[in-house]
């Protein structure tokens, strides 16, 4: 299990405000974790922290998408950083293998490399 951790915000359309071309948005919002049951409630993780030798006390942040995923989104409750969302093996994962999870996307408003890849598969 994969976990995720980073700033506690209510409020999205704040964390996008600078951002000028559609572009921008998706890749401010891109490390934005939605967390279920509270539409207004998100995890993000900034920009300056997004590289592992800037920010690893969770890695959840960095799995990957596919439409064949062999892991899913999951919540848990962690004592020192309460309700987190998680990445949990939906089967076996074998050493060495990457992590996928299906993002999950909207195809009316999706980044334009995740429709060219649903359009291929």
């Amino acid at each position: 299990m994969c976990m995720f951790n980073g700033i506690k915000v209510d409020i999205i359309s704040n964390i996008a405000k600078n951002c000028v071309t559609e572009e921008e948005i998706y890749d401010r919002l891109s490390y934005n974790i939605h967390m279920p049951g509270d539409e207004n409630f998100f995890l993000d993780i900034p920009p300056g922290y997004r590289k592992l030798a800037e920010y690893s006390a969770s890695l959840g942040h960095k799995v990957n998408h596919s439409f064949t995923p062999n892991c899913e989104f999951s919540t848990i409750y962690n004592p020192r950083w309460g309700r987190i969302r998680t990445v949990r093996a939906v089967n076996s994962i074998r050493q060495g293998e990457e992590v996928f999870v299906d993002y999950g996307y909207d195809l009316v408003r999706c980044p334009e490399w995740y429709r060219m890849l649903h359009q291929q598969s």
